[in-house]
């Protein structure tokens, strides 16, 4: 598998505990991520096959009790209700946070309408209880790496959890950071993976409740950090592109096209 294993400690263990944590080390990867260089039709089958035997996995019994479950919570939900309140109710005179107040004003109905759909999908999911296998759970571009010799490599593996397959398979199309949105590479990941029997409740889910986490880890960066003015002005920056034509959000909402007729909801 394209999988960076981490080095082993002089104790033979994959990691150390340190009072603030838990630390590992892997081998440096001399490349460029997906965001920096596109995905050849071999990339595309590679990380397929990768994530396909990933999802294939028998997750022993002891590894399965120290790994997060998905729950469908609304904890980010809320986060984004209680900033659109902030919004509302709060008058900024920085200004980066005053635009940031602005557009949560100006896209308070679209907001509302990603909150609504997540949730809505959540709730089925719950009821539905569909099957959880080992994921990645961020598999953008920028956690994918071609190293100098044209090979691939899946990175940043602190998210790991178990989880509907979708959690992993929303990313292929989902265009998140501007890219993976083209049929082309879909079909190559694919060619790769195999025929997924794809739920689109689930799919549809992941798409919604990953806007809606941005949302939220945006507003916390610009609002509640010690971050600098550069830093929060390119936050800003990536969270309005969301909004744009083509972007994330017409995309979660054309997946939410394919679900069942009465589970469909039409974007305001």
């Amino acid at each position: 598998m394209h999988i960076i294993a981490p080095l082993k400690t002089l104790n033979g263990g994959l990691w150390v505990s340190v009072t603030e944590g838990d630390l590992s080390l892997s081998p440096f990867v001399v490349g460029r991520n997906g965001f920096e260089t596109s995905l050849t039709d071999a990339h595309w089958a590679t990380l397929g096959d990768t994530l396909k035997r990933m999802h294939n996995l028998s997750v022993p019994s002891a590894l399965d009790t120290n790994l997060n479950h998905e729950t469908f919570g609304d904890d980010f939900r809320q986060q984004v209700r209680h900033f659109q309140q902030m919004a509302a109710n709060t008058d900024f005179h920085e200004p980066i946070s005053a635009k940031l107040a602005n557009l949560l004003r100006n896209q308070r109905a679209t907001i509302r309408h990603l909150i609504d759909r997540a949730e809505y999908l959540a709730v089925l999911l719950q009821a539905a209880r569909p099957d959880f296998v080992l994921c990645h759970a961020d598999i953008h571009a920028g956690n994918v790496l071609i190293d100098e010799d044209d090979a691939l490599y899946v990175v940043d593996w602190d998210t790991v959890m178990l989880a509907p397959k979708e959690r992993d398979l929303m990313f292929i199309g989902g265009g998140i950071g501007h890219e993976w949105a083209h049929q082309h590479g879909i079909d190559q990941f694919y060619e790769g993976y195999g025929s997924p029997d794809i739920d689109p409740i689930a799919l549809a889910y992941y798409r919604y409740e990953r806007i809606v986490e941005d949302i939220a880890a945006y507003c916390e960066q610009i609002w509640l950090s010690n971050q600098g003015d550069t830093d929060r002005a390119e936050g800003l920056r990536q969270l309005s592109g969301q909004f744009e034509d083509g972007d994330v959000i017409d995309i979660a909402c054309q997946t939410d096209a394919h679900l069942p007729l009465q589970h469909r909801q039409p974007r305001p």
